[in-house]
């Protein structure tokens, strides 16, 4: 028996195959259907808003649209990252990450603050009444 390689194995595997039925080997039998590409514009807002969206809600829209089965806009060109990152730079400040921490670090703050304030005020009253008192 001659030798045949792994590839002309395959070759004769695919002749003896039929070809008609869809899901087999995609993309080696029919050649795959180009995607339609995104204008620059539509790509920078899309994910802008995207990003926002998604940062300024802790990933979650994100991890929704996952669950679901449908795929976060990607950028595909460099405006569509830039836009994606100015998205999200604006959705932390302006949203829910910001305003989260900027409350977590007044409710940790106020005890010292508090502490401080009565220090000073404390040390205020006692020099008042010792300057008049004299």
């Amino acid at each position: 028996m001659p030798y045949t390689s792994a590839y002309e194995q395959y070759l004769q595997a695919l002749a003896e195959r039929d070809t008609t039925t869809p899901g087999y080997m995609p993309g080696l039998i029919t050649p795959p259907v180009p995607e339609e590409r995104r204008g620059s514009l539509y790509d920078f807002l899309g994910n802008l808003t995207w990003g926002a969206l998604d940062e300024a809600g802790f990933a979650i829209p994100g991890a929704i649209a996952k669950k679901a089965g449908l795929e976060p806009i990607t950028p595909e060109t460099g405006l569509g990252s830039a836009g994606e990152i100015l998205g999200r730079f604006g959705g932390f400040f302006a949203g829910g990450p910001m305003r989260l921490g900027v409350g977590a670090m007044r409710l940790a703050a106020k005890p010292f603050i508090k502490a401080t304030g009565k220090k000073t005020i404390a040390g205020v009253v006692s020099k008042v009444a010792g300057e008049g008192a004299a």
